[in-house]
């Protein structure tokens, strides 16, 4: 699920100890963490880690691969991939080497000649940095 920042104008942490006891209280359900991403020219949405099927690094930019209605769209947060995936609350993102991360429970499969991911059996992803054969052989892909 993706929420536009008009819809959504605080992302709430419920970890987070700065708010208010009226706002968080025990008896309120844990809420799944939300990440803002940027999608382009100071647009940005806020997702679930569910949603998220690949990170790749570049300098201080995490690009996120989100996927939703048999659709991939790319977008971008300024962090490190080390900080980004501890954010990630998830044991289910693999990182592959210095400048990618999978979501183990989406991958279906790979091709290390096409340097390629599929997630859900049907969406195709193509790495920007050349990944080793043996991550390939040590998944099983």
């Amino acid at each position: 699920m993706i929420l536009n920042v008009n819809t959504m104008h605080r992302l709430i942490n419920p970890n987070d100890r700065k708010y208010p006891a009226s706002v968080i209280t025990k008896s309120t359900p844990p809420v799944p963490y939300l990440f803002q991403l940027l999608v382009k020219h100071g647009e940005y949405i806020y997702v679930r880690s569910t949603d998220i099927i690949l990170i790749e690094s570049s300098n201080h930019w995490v690009k996120v691969h989100l996927a939703f209605d048999d659709q991939i769209k790319k977008t971008l947060r300024h962090d490190t991939l080390k900080n980004f995936l501890s954010l990630l609350s998830d044991s289910h993102f693999i990182r592959l080497g210095r400048f990618c991360a999978v979501n183990s429970y989406r991958l279906s499969g790979g091709n290390y000649n096409n340097q390629t991911f599929e997630f859900d059996f049907k969406l195709k992803v193509k790495l920007e940095h050349h990944l080793p054969n043996n991550i390939f052989n040590r998944m099983g892909l």
